[in-house]
């Protein structure tokens, strides 16, 4: 089952349920092909995703594709809201075949998606470096949508920078209400970062309280030679202690 209903500010908000049925996709299409034919533009789409849904038919499977097959040129962006695993990359996947941008929202940041498609621009996230620190620490918080672009014009250079100078240095990120999502990209030249420096980080420290992220990195710390923290947020005062030691 599908609802839509589109806002005064041009976003088409869908939620999805249960099996969805070509009629569904029928709905979409006369819902969406109603505001361009009245304003003359296509709808800005936000995709409400509670849980995985799945196709009733084949012929639901062909109804959705000639769908995206007709529109995904004349739509500029895509919000994909929820917390199913799934979504962490099946955006970035979907952004090489389609024209519009897709980004990625979790539940909790329902706001910041609406925000994004009203927006007349792409804005992206950025590294926001924590001041008051030794000089062989970078330290950082992250904010809205990380990207490659933050990493390779923000991040990657402040530590290139400081290991011209230290032999080892200590790293920490602060993850909290303030980030969105990271791109695949992004998450791609973060594991490479690691990589190429793999023996010059004597510290790492990881401060949120996001499951995934602490998930993850309970998965990888035994791989990292460095010493490493998990900190909740609440304990932001203790890990900025134990970084600068």
């Amino acid at each position: 089952m599908i609802e839509i209903h589109v806002s005064d500010e041009g976003i088409a908000e869908i939620e999805f349920e249960d099996a969805l049925t070509s009629q569904d996709f029928d709905k979409v299409r006369g819902v969406i092909d109603d505001y361009i034919n009245e304003k003359d533009r296509a709808p800005n789409l936000l995709i409400h995703l509670h849980q995985m849904v799945h196709w009733s038919s084949f012929k639901a499977l062909q109804k959705h594709f000639r769908l995206v097959r007709d529109h995904h040129r004349l739509i500029k962006k895509v919000a994909v809201v929820g917390d199913v695993p799934l979504l962490n990359v099946a955006p970035e996947i979907a952004n090489h075949f389609v024209a519009a941008t897709i980004r990625r929202f979790p539940e909790r940041s329902l706001r910041d998606a609406r925000s994004w498609l009203a927006s007349e621009v792409d804005e992206i996230g950025d590294f926001e470096v924590l001041a008051g620190l030794p000089d062989d620490v970078v330290a950082v918080r992250l904010k809205g949508i990380i990207t490659a672009k933050a990493y390779r014009e923000k991040l990657i250079p402040l530590i290139e920078k400081k290991l011209e100078t230290h032999e080892k240095i200590k790293c920490m990120a602060v993850v909290g209400e303030e980030f969105i999502s990271y791109s695949a990209e992004a998450a791609w030249d973060d594991t490479m970062l690691g990589i190429r420096y793999w023996n010059r980080f004597a510290r790492i420290g990881l401060v949120t309280d996001i499951n995934w992220l602490r998930v993850g990195a309970r998965l990888f710390a035994p791989l990292i030679p460095g010493k490493f923290r998990l900190f909740p947020l609440d304990e932001l005062d203790d890990a900025l202690s134990w970084i600068k030691r």
